[in-house]
């Protein structure tokens, strides 16, 4: 029998919303290398910081030489800052919510309650100012619900021949004015022992 033409376009997936360029784009009018990650892909692969990206993203690498706090290098497509000098600035600029963090260390707590990642390779000196010669990691967390009001918690705990771990993250929504003003606040500790 004959083929009948459709009426509606087949649609071959949800669109991917992205902010490469300082303003909400569908990934595909973006003229930028971007990997884009929402929470559910994040939580599925059980990322819980920047240092575990690249398990999604081989493109990006996180390097600690001596303290997490003085020498952590970040790196994409192998291009960035080499050495632990402290004086040093990053090639790859870190953006949580459009803020930028000036050194890769102060980004490596938990990634709680987080909306989507961007993964920005190649130079973003036009958009993103200096020191992003190599790319840009945009995080952004998500917004608050102006109509409902809601929690959220999970805890993870681990053991094994190498230590135990405790990890909880908690998290409370309140609409203060409807479509208006809302607050959103989150929390997460994290409790290691280690078998020696």
């Amino acid at each position: 029998s004959p083929a009948m033409a459709q009426d509606e376009p087949v649609s071959t997936g949800t669109e991917i919303v992205v902010t490469a360029q300082q303003r909400e784009q569908n990934i595909q009018d973006v003229p930028v290398a971007v990997t884009a990650l929402n929470a559910q892909q994040l939580e599925s692969a059980g990322v819980a910081d920047i240092r575990a990206l690249q398990t999604l993203s081989p493109s990006i690498n996180l390097n600690s030489s001596q303290t997490e706090s003085g020498g952590t290098t970040m790196r994409i497509r192998g291009v960035g800052t080499t050495g632990n000098n402290p004086g040093l600035e990053s090639a790859v600029g870190v953006f949580i919510d459009g803020v930028y963090i000036s050194r890769p260390a102060a980004a490596l707590g938990e990634l709680l309650d987080i909306q989507q990642v961007e993964i920005l390779r190649g130079p973003q000196g036009t958009l993103f100012g200096r020191n992003t010669s190599a790319g840009a990691l945009t995080i952004t967390t998500r917004r608050p619900d102006l109509q409902d009001f809601g929690t959220f918690g999970n805890m993870t705990i681990g053991g094994g021949e190498f230590g135990a771990l405790l990890s909880s993250q908690v998290g409370l929504n309140i609409p203060i004015i409807e479509d208006t003003l809302g607050i959103r606040i989150a929390a997460a500790g994290r409790v290691e022992k280690s078998s020696d």
